[in-house]
């Protein structure tokens, strides 16, 4: 008897939806002779009804049980229930069928030693990957070239080594044949739908991410021209979207088209009603690789849909379909009329889809490519797991910290003589944190204060007349964006640190690597901004469990660096103050080079900053000419473009496109003489980045653009501000780290018709 192995597949959901159904398509083509499958759900649901009659054998652990970043806790009990199961079946292989069941199953599975995947079916953001691998897997799967790229990049961003494979869906394309044109009346007929209309179809769950009300609203331009068109929306709400489905209802009703929109709930057989479409559309704003794409394909239909994530893949653009911007309803529109318009393209459209599908996404090759993955693992005989959380920092932090250092409500001041700062990355959160210095110098005004810093940042404390040493590093141990340094250079920046025998370590970073590096019992007293994070988890229990009325802590950067003292004691009951200072030698520098370049210090300045360290935070370079150009031409000022040598291309590009006389100095300053630029500018216009905390600690006028980061956590410390956002439902996608998350439609909705009028706004005050 050949030796079978026993895999475990762990679904999010119970629901039908198309992870599920890639799921389901597994089990069925799966060679039983060398696998055989067990699936766990965490309820009954329309996922166990198709298990059970498939014969499947199933289980109930509650997957969807919910998750805190730094507290995981309550899922020890859930991972005990993996082990009996994976110990009970004599399971050789977790198959994780999504990435937020592996935060479970994955420990479980390394813990009993045997083998595991992750297999990630949807967009997903930087934190949920990071709090999702506890342990990494033996292998990751995308289900497109997209998402593997996002888990490719973190995994380097990260120094990870964790393979990576592409295994593109497929479909049968037995079941979602083409329907022959005889029968397509008998059909129409069948389901209700009039011989005469055209038949526009959308499938999916009832979500703002799924684009539902931008397809109503193309319904409505596609009947002004064509009103024998009835348009399908398949799909039900989750509970998380409760109240979606009436909004849809109401909005097809103020248009006064609900005659012609059908919403038709959740239906088993999808075939049929892809079969009698004339054109498929999928609006969403977010996605994978979609099943019903595929599904709409095999059906030989066209396609129109958002050019976003795994969707290019699938559909070529006016070959097997159109692809348009996402929440661009007018293209959408008019995609759809040319397609009716024309029924020959129509079906060549969908004739070429067909065959694309039959080369590209045939169900038979993606279980063979999926078993000869499974092949390898199963001849790789290590159970190589890295274990990574950010609760293991804090909670390490806090206990080390209780452990060897003593009780930090007596601290004697008087004693304390030599203090270190460890400061964090980035020029904005340096700058926020200069909060700190007004209480040491309140509280310890005997001490001389030393600073741990990257060299791109040191230059924000040269100047300052509290700072006796600063120390710099560039490496890339301590920080993000450093250098690798060879041992010597590293340990020379430790033993320097270390020799001093700091009576008060102040780790504003928060960094557990950063204690280990210079932990010392010379130290007398050492304050950490993970012990206050996991102090404040502390008061999440008591809250959650105990029923305990607690007060958080303001998580603003400012209140964060004067907060870390509590925990000596020392309550600082004022406001935050944010400083910066330039030095003289500085501002002079500034002069001579804005003299140079033919800039009046007699005129009126307007300094922007186009540069960010994020994809996700820039601006069209269109929009930054026209503000330009306009401020130039209305206010009658100079606009200087500034940057660091990173941003000279981008700047380039702006000055190119201005219509009036800028000045790019892009790559020609230090940081402090960008500084000493911003003191003299009457506005400052910039990303989320380190010049629009400058500003606000320069209490320079200044209008601050918000993409990914929501400007409630990342303002400058100001009242001289006006800071535009536009939050949408994939905003929650967006992250810090390049490549990964949403195509930063959030900064696309910010006009140059808002900065002007903020600008306006700050000269007419």
């Amino acid at each position: 008897m050949p030796n079978i192995k026993r895999i475990l597949y762990v679904s999010e959901t119970s629901r039908m939806g198309g992870g599920e159904q890639v799921l389901l398509d597994i089990i069925d083509n799966l060679d039983r002779t060398r696998f055989s499958p067990i699936v766990i759900a965490p309820c009954n649901g329309k996922l166990i009804d198709e298990l059970r009659a498939r014969g499947v054998k199933f289980g109930f652990i509650n997957t969807r049980a919910k998750y805190s970043k730094f507290f995981p806790f309550p899922f020890f009990s859930q991972i005990v229930k993996f082990i009996f199961w994976i110990l009970k079946e004599n399971i050789t292989l977790i198959h994780a069928n999504g990435l937020g069941v592996y935060r479970v199953c994955g420990v479980a599975a390394f813990l009993t030693n045997k083998k595991r995947i992750c297999h990630i079916h949807s967009i997903f953001s930087r934190t949920d990957l990071n709090y999702s691998m506890l342990v990494s897997p033996h292998l990751l799967i995308g289900c497109c070239e997209d998402i593997s790229k996002r888990i490719k990049n973190f995994l380097k961003s990260n120094q990870h080594v964790t393979p990576v494979s592409t295994l593109v869906n497929g479909i049968n394309i037995d079941i979602f044949s083409p329907l022959r044109q005889q029968n397509l009346k008998v059909h129409k007929s069948k389901l209700n739908f009039n011989n005469n209309d055209f038949i526009i179809t959308t499938i999916g769950n009832l979500s703002e991410l799924k684009g539902q009300k931008d397809f109503i609203s193309m319904a409505k331009q596609v009947l002004d021209k064509i009103p024998n068109v009835t348009f399908c929306i398949i799909g039900e709400e989750k509970i998380s979207d409760k109240g979606y489905a009436e909004q849809l209802k109401e909005h097809a009703c103020a248009l006064k088209i609900s005659n012609r929109i059908k919403f038709l709930g959740v239906k088993s057989n999808i075939k049929d009603y892809l079969s009698v479409s004339d054109v498929f559309v999928l609006p969403s704003l977010t996605e994978g690789l979609p099943l019903v794409i595929l599904e709409a394909m095999s059906c030989a239909k066209p396609v129109v849909a958002t050019n976003i994530n795994g969707i290019p893949e699938a559909v070529i653009d006016n070959e097997t379909g159109f692809l348009v911007k996402p929440k661009d309803v007018a293209a959408l529109s008019q995609s759809v009329l040319v397609l009716l318009s024309d029924t020959a393209k129509c079906k060549r459209m969908g004739s070429a889809g067909r065959k694309r599908l039959e080369d590209f996404f045939n169900l038979r090759r993606y279980i063979e490519q999926l078993q000869n993955e499974y092949a390898k693992i199963f001849s790789d005989n290590t159970n190589k797991a890295i274990l990574r959380h950010r609760s293991i920092n804090t909670w390490s932090a806090y206990l080390v910290q209780k452990l060897f250092y003593r009780k930090q409500y007596r601290c004697d001041k008087k004693k304390i003589k030599k203090i270190l700062i460890i400061s964090l990355d980035y020029i904005g959160d340096n700058v926020l944190s200069s909060a700190i210095f007004p209480v040491l110098k309140k509280e310890f005004p005997q001490a001389s204060i030393s600073i741990m810093v990257g060299e791109w940042t040191k230059g924000l404390y040269e100047a300052r007349p509290d700072i006796k040493e600063i120390i710099t590093y560039n490496c890339n141990w301590l920080n993000r964006t450093g250098h690798n340094w060879s041992f010597r250079q590293k340990w020379s920046v430790i033993r320097k640190a270390r020799r001093e025998k700091f009576d008060l370590i102040i780790d504003i970073r928060g960094s557990f690597g950063t204690f280990l590096l210079l932990f010392s019992k010379s130290n007398q007293y050492w304050i950490d901004r993970r012990v206050l994070l996991a102090q404040d988890l502390i008061k999440i229990f008591k809250r959650k469990f105990l029923k305990q009325n607690v007060i958080f802590e303001d998580s603003r950067r400012p209140y964060q660096a004067i907060n870390i003292f509590k925990d000596l004691g020392i309550e600082y009951k004022e406001k935050p103050e944010v400083s910066l200072y330039i030095g003289k030698q500085d501002r002079v520098n500034l002069k001579n080079l804005l003299t140079e370049q033919g800039i009046d210090l007699n005129k009126k300045i307007i300094s922007i900053h186009p540069g960010v360290n994020s994809r996700f935070k820039l601006w069209d370079n269109d929009k930054w000419a026209k503000v330009a150009d306009t401020l130039i031409e209305q206010f009658k000022v100079q606009v200087v473009i500034s940057g660091s040598k990173g941003d000279v291309t981008l700047a380039n590009n702006i000055i190119s496109l201005m219509k009036q006389e800028g000045f790019n100095l892009a790559g020609k300053m230090s940081l402090m003489q960008m500084a000493a630029l911003i003191e003299l500018s009457q506005l400052c216009i910039c990303l989320d980045s380190g010049p629009m905390h400058i500003a606000g600690a320069l209490n320079v006028p200044v209008i601050g653009l918000f993409g990914a980061n929501h400007p409630d956590t990342c303002a400058p410390w100001t009242d001289k501000s006006r800071l535009l956002y536009h939050h949408l439902p994939c905003s929650d996608m967006c992250t810090e780290s390049e490549e990964m998350g949403c195509d930063v439609e959030c900064m696309k909705e910010i006009s140059s018709k808002e900065v002007l009028t903020a600008a306006t706004y700050f000269f007419k005050k």
